[in-house]
């Protein structure tokens, strides 16, 4: 919605009048009052509704007569979030005059459109400048009805102009940057200034903690005529929260960054431009905090699941560790048992490779590490793994069903697939157990489909609980099993996409099958 309120601040009630009656017309029923006087007394002009107010804003007027009075006014709608586009200020005024009027608004309302209403004799021009900035206008005495009106409406669009530009640089401000492009927006905003003000020669760069200038971009010609080594020894850039002129230099400070620019002998720095270099500041220091934000969100997480991984692993790698102190122990009181030796140790290297299987896993996930491919024949390979995973199978009472066809291969690395149909069949397993699953079978098929071999792993259990399904291939999320490092299937599907392979899940409370393909 158009903001279209106008504020006039004179002393003289007659003007504040009139300039009433220009803006906002008296209603008909008063104009029809104004006729009937005209008919009774011919120096009474009639009031004549013209087509000219059809074509310009529905202005909202309000008044006051002294300097204190306008400032009061202009704070309480900026509280109440009703901010004036436009306000005449007289020049000539009991107490505060135009002037000092205008300098006590724009501390609280840089944007307001300001027109003094002056003879021009009253204060110089390069005064007014000087003290209001560049960025006023002026209604000469006697004034017209057509340029009141013309005043008015050109400050209610420059107003939404501003304010719609703000509003533009709070969303980009908003919107979060990486580190690699922080160069490309400060080089921007160093191009932004430099058009917006008009300057011959313009500098980007870095105050280090040295307080050296680190420049990294520059527009225009004049280097020579910006010695940052000697400005920077008689400024604190660290205090300094806003846009200054400083010995004929523009600062605008940007967090650890600055822009530097010398203004042209036709550019002229007013209250307009001034507010929206402060914009572009303010919203170029929200996008560097938030990348360095956002960076520090990217370690900590990083950090974060780094532990969480070292923790589980620790977990995991802990049982054969104890393993290897038990069966240790029980040789050096069975010392002279030979054959238990024998067998201790050989329980010993299993337990070792065991635990050293956990730390490549781990460590090839990190790295990606790439793959040694060979041919395997599935039948004798899966055989060989059944039969080594026997034990396991018995301690939890469950069987394995193999149905591979011979002469069937793929070519793959032998100890990360079996690592994978390994990890698969013991989550099964250990699942069915812990939910005391009668005559609990894992059935493993192959099968040639399309030029892959497909490879599925089916088991009667109770299935993968909803909730987590769809992220079941995700570090770090688990079933619930004790002891899991929740890396387990995000290392078995990043084997096989390394194999130019899928691995896919359907589950039901009549079991899980992972479904595997593998190039032929």
């Amino acid at each position: 919605m158009q903001n279209t309120r106008v504020l006039i601040v004179d002393d003289e009630e007659i003007v504040r009048d009139s300039v009433r009656e220009i803006l906002v017309p008296r209603k008909k029923a008063y104009a029809g009052l104004h006729e009937a006087a005209f008919d009774l007394f011919d120096e009474v002009e009639p009031v004549v509704e013209t087509d000219a107010h059809k074509y310009h804003p529905k202005f909202i007027f309000d008044e006051a007569s002294n300097g204190q009075a306008g400032l009061a006014k202009v704070v309480h709608a900026l509280e109440t979030g009703n901010p004036y586009a436009v306000i005449f200020l007289d020049m000539r005024m009991p107490g505060w005059d135009g002037l000092k009027t205008c300098v006590e608004i724009r501390k609280v309302d840089p944007k307001a459109q300001i027109f003094f209403v002056t003879a021009f004799s009253d204060r110089s021009i390069d005064e007014i400048i000087q003290l209001a900035g560049g960025d006023v206008g002026y209604l000469s005495k006697p004034f017209i009805h057509e340029e009141i009106i013309q005043l008015a409406t050109k400050g209610i669009y420059d107003w939404s102009r501003l304010t719609n530009l703000e509003r533009l640089l709070e969303i980009i401000g908003h919107i979060g940057i990486g580190e690699s492009h922080l160069n490309t927006l400060l080089v921007n905003i160093l191009h932004q200034i430099s058009d917006y003000v008009g300057t011959d020669y313009a500098v980007v760069g870095k105050l280090t903690e040295e307080g050296v200038f680190e420049e990294i971009s520059r527009t225009g010609e004049g280097a020579e005529r910006l010695r940052t080594d000697q400005l920077f020894k008689r400024i604190d850039l660290s205090k300094m929260t806003k846009v200054e002129m400083v010995e004929g230099v523009l600062v605008c400070p940007i967090e650890n960054y600055c822009v530097l620019a010398i203004p042209s002998i036709t550019g002229i720095v007013n209250q307009e431009k001034t507010y929206l270099i402060h914009l572009f500041i303010e919203n170029a220091v929200r996008a560097i905090k938030n990348a360095e934000l956002s960076k520090r969100l990217v370690q900590k997480e990083k950090l974060s699941a780094i532990g969480e991984a070292i923790s589980m692993v620790m977990h995991d790698i802990r049982t054969p560790i104890i393993n290897i102190q038990s069966l240790a122990e029980i040789i050096e009181e069975e010392v002279e048992d030979t054959e238990i030796v024998l067998e201790m140790t050989s329980l010993i290297v299993g337990a070792s490779h065991h635990a050293m299987d956990i730390i490549h896993d781990v460590r090839d996930f990190i790295q990606n590490a790439p793959l040694t491919k060979d041919p395997i024949e599935l039948n004798a390979y899966l055989t060989a793994i059944a039969k080594d995973l026997k034990p396991t199978l018995e301690r939890h009472s469950a069987k394995i069903e193999l149905q591979t066809p011979a002469e069937l291969y793929v070519k793959g690395d032998p100890k990360k697939l079996k690592r994978v149909i390994v990890n698969l069949i013991n989550n099964a397993v250990e699942a069915m157990h812990d939910h005391r699953v009668s005559n609990a079978i894992v059935s493993v098929r192959a099968a040639q489909v399309n030029g892959f071999v497909q490879l599925s792993i089916k088991d009667n259990g109770p299935g993968i609980p909803e909730k987590i399904r769809s992220k079941i291939f995700d570090p770090f999320v688990t079933t619930g099993k004790e002891g899991g490092t929740g890396l387990g299937l995000a290392i078995v599907k990043q084997i096989i996409e390394a194999h130019s392979g899928s691995i896919t899940l359907d589950s039901s409370s009549e079991g899980a099958v992972f479904t595997i393909l593998l190039p032929v």
